[in-house]
């Protein structure tokens, strides 16, 4: 099998106003294959020669000539990795020529929405295809303004937004529509870089720091308010977009192998309880019809879903597809009549899908489970000793001279030991400096370099680890 690159990218983003437009477009154009044609093709061809196949394997989709009028995409059936010849898919060839020196590129990470990434403003969609397996999306979006609670005052507060992103992923996303169609996305989680609850004057000139470690599977970043702003305040919050790893041997998880997890500065819990919606419908609603009209539609959206008549035996389940006013078309017909003055509320996102539904930030949703039941919180496992054992720990291990890690096992409670994070890990943080490259197997063929993060936020996959005190490593470089 071909090796797979890594690319590792760092800096800071100069305003939050731009965040989403600079995070996405950051993985969107890292090409993890940036290869190029050594002999000419013509239309017709079934295979093509080029200078380095690293992280090209069966199943990748290559677009060729990219931003020219000879770009065209095929996908891989085989790859000979001494002769550096890429075979097409059974029934397909080469629509068109393609000269010595052509770019070959891949598609591992293509935006989805807006249509380019000079449109993104605060909402984009990144898509990424499991091989063998679904098309997955992942959403960024950062709202106008955020709900928090004060620490200080303990009451509800009501900021601009300078603090976080919501995110989610799915499958079946349209993009000409900018919907998801029903059940197929997660429930949004908060992605903190600042305590929200701040005294500190934050704006949208907070520069950003950023780290970003992008393979053809998986995004890992780190997102870092500038300390400047209150060293105490800043959040050292990392995320996970993408493939687990599974196990040797393993049986093929291909799909329901997306996931997601992200670190905030809130309980998922709280966030995702506090826009609720209050309503009444304004006239009455008959069956097989798709419009209801309501007495309010504060925290109504687009793609949630209502309850009506809760407490009725005509209660159902609907998902909103449209709001004109105080008109709300549905996605699908009523199946009941409605009277008028009947509640109108949503549905709690806690429990959408199931008691376990993932958050996404204290847990790790996955696409779907074995069975393939959707969006199921899995958890980390890893190794570590007793939380609260007594330790001073001045540098690395007296026996061996270095320091330990672990990979992240992913574990759910009915199906169990599923996989690992990919290109993470984890490590005792009493000994570690925040920012410290960490060599793995040092001067050997297969070394790896990690960074490691003193993650730092209220909520994150260590609240419900076996241990709190773990530093974040993520791979940095791979020989």
């Amino acid at each position: 099998m071909p090796s797979v690159k890594v690319r590792f990218i760092e800096g800071s983003y100069a305003t939050v106003t731009n965040l989403v437009k600079d995070l996405v477009s950051s993985i969107v154009t890292t090409k993890i294959v940036d290869t190029k044609i050594t002999s000419e093709v013509s239309a017709g061809a079934v295979s093509f020669e080029v200078n380095d196949v690293t992280s090209i394997a069966p199943g990748c989709i290559l677009e060729i000539d990219p931003g020219t009028v000879s770009s065209e995409r095929i996908e891989v059936k085989e790859v000979d990795t001494e002769t550096k010849i890429i075979t097409l898919k059974d029934g397909t060839t080469f629509t068109k020529d393609h000269n010595v020196g052509a770019r070959v590129v891949d598609t591992f990470w293509e935006l989805a929405y807006p249509e380019s990434i000079g449109a993104i403003r605060d909402h984009a969609v990144i898509k990424h295809q499991v091989i063998n397996g679904p098309t997955g999306y992942f959403e960024f979006k950062r709202e106008p303004v955020v709900k928090v609670m004060s620490r200080y005052t303990n009451t509800e507060i009501t900021k601009d937004n300078y603090f976080s992103i919501t995110c989610k992923m799915g499958t079946n996303y349209d993009s000409f529509t900018n919907k998801w169609a029903t059940d197929s996305d997660s429930i949004p989680a908060r992605y903190s870089w600042f305590m929200s609850d701040t005294r500190s004057k934050v704006k949208e000139w907070l520069p950003v720091q950023y780290w970003i470690s992008i393979t053809p599977k998986r995004v890992s970043t780190v997102l870092s308010g500038d300390p400047s702003a209150s060293f105490d305040d800043r959040l050292i919050s990392w995320a996970y977009f993408g493939e687990i790893k599974s196990f040797e041997g393993a049986l093929p998880d291909s799909q329901g192998n997306l996931a997601m997890v992200v670190s905030s500065d809130e309980s998922p819990f709280v966030y995702l309880e506090r826009n609720p919606v209050s309503a009444i419908l304004r006239s009455p609603a008959s069956a097989g019809t798709n419009t209801i009209e309501v007495s309010d539609t504060t925290n109504i959206y687009v793609g949630q879903n209502l309850i009506i008549a809760d407490e009725s035996a005509t209660r159902e389940i609907v998902t909103v597809d449209s709001i004109s006013g105080t008109s709300v078309t549905l996605t699908k017909n009523l199946v009941y009549d409605h009277k008028i003055s009947e509640s109108v509320i949503n549905e709690p996102l806690i429990h959408k899908y199931g008691d376990k539904t993932g958050t996404g930030v204290v847990d790790i949703t996955m696409l779907k489970t074995a069975s393939g039941f959707p969006f199921q919180a899995h958890y980390p496992s890893f190794t570590t000793p007793d939380e609260f054992v007594d330790k001073a720990l001045e540098g690395p291990s007296a026996y061996t001279k270095k320091y330990h890690m672990s990979p992240i096992y992913v574990f759910h409670g009915y199906d169990s030991y599923r996989g690992e994070l990919d290109g993470v890990a984890v490590t005792d943080r009493s000994s570690i400096v925040h920012l410290d490259d960490m060599i793995v197997d040092k001067d050997l063929p297969t070394e790896k370099v990690y960074k490691s993060f003193l993650v730092n936020t209220p909520y994150s996959i260590f609240n419900n680890a076996s241990n709190s005190l773990y530093a974040i490593a993520i791979l940095k470089y791979e020989a």
